[in-house]
């Protein structure tokens, strides 16, 4: 059973990318999770609740699960967050791996952002020092990224400062394709006149982006034609991040768990590889009665 354990670690390791050898830690797991102003975390932060609110200084990474998520003090690590709401206005001293229906960074992050949501936005005040990839929906870029912008969603908007190279994949629908009541047409790219680029942008789409005038691109702007058709790749590209993004919440959750219920959860599997066919078949039961 040892080794079983150390081959978990190890997989958590190597998939989150994420120092877990610090000497110190906390774990919070309430319905409300509350890092006041003056509280200092020194080590990591495990976290799983209905709201979490980090007002605070944690020395150290934040790992969470929760369905609300704000922080708004100073990170000195890493934050690696699913929820279905995550907001992050403090001061990030690492890199940003967050996940959720809808993600917004308004603060300064020193090194990468990876943001998978249905809505991933960047506001005019967030600074992100190395790269940013992002997955989703809407993406809405204000602020200042230091390297390259680089990832997939229906549509985008830049209107803040690329410091390197914009290389995105975005819907790949033709314009007046699809159409009904409400339905309003609208660019898959749109870099505004306030938008500052370092390199050059590489984008593939149905549709032509819309690009202002008054914007600023050091390099070449490049605009590719999807290869396949559009509908089987677009709902696979659906398919793969919501596969994606049910694997991080469920590695955030279970890493949350093996913190507080560790000796529980060692002693349920020893029943379980000792008992598996029982296991398997009440598994199998559930599966299908539950709704």
């Amino acid at each position: 059973m040892t080794k079983t354990r150390l081959f978990i670690l190890i997989c958590f390791v190597l998939f989150l990318a994420l120092p877990l050898g610090a000497k110190a830690f906390m774990v919070k797991a309430e319905n409300s999770v509350y890092v006041g102003k003056d509280e200092v975390i020194s080590g990591n932060l495990y976290a799983a609740g209905t709201n979490i609110i980090v007002d605070g200084t944690v020395i150290g990474d934040v790992i969470c699960g929760a369905q609300t998520v704000n922080i708004n003090g100073q990170v000195d690590g890493d934050i690696i967050c699913a929820a279905q709401s995550i907001n992050i206005d403090g001061e990030v001293g690492g890199s940003i791996r967050a996940a959720g229906n809808s993600i917004n960074i308004n603060g300064s992050v020193a090194r990468n952002v990876m943001a998978f949501g249905a809505t991933v936005s960047i506001g005019t005040n967030a600074t992100v020092g190395w790269d940013m990839l992002m997955a989703g929906a809407t993406g809405d870029i204000r602020g200042n990224i230091g390297g390259d912008l680089h990832g997939a969603a229906a549509n985008v908007i830049i209107a803040g400062t690329i410091g390197k190279d914009v290389r995105l994949k975005l819907d790949e629908r033709t314009r007046g394709e699809i159409k009904g009541i409400g339905f309003k047409e609208s660019s898959p790219l749109t870099i505004t006149k306030d938008a500052v680029i370092g390199g050059s942008v590489t984008y593939t789409s149905g549709s032509e982006g819309v690009i202002a005038e008054g914007a600023s691109i050091a390099g070449e702007i490049t605009h590719n034609l999807p290869k396949v058709k559009p509908s089987k790749k677009y709902l696979a590209m659906g398919w793969a991040w919501g596969r994606l993004y049910s694997i991080f919440s469920a590695l955030v959750i279970g890493l949350v768990l093996i913190s507080l219920w560790r000796e529980q959860i060692i002693k349920l599997t020893d029943k379980m590889l000792g008992k598996i066919g029982v296991s398997i078949g009440w598994g199998i039961v559930v599966m299908f009665l539950t709704p």
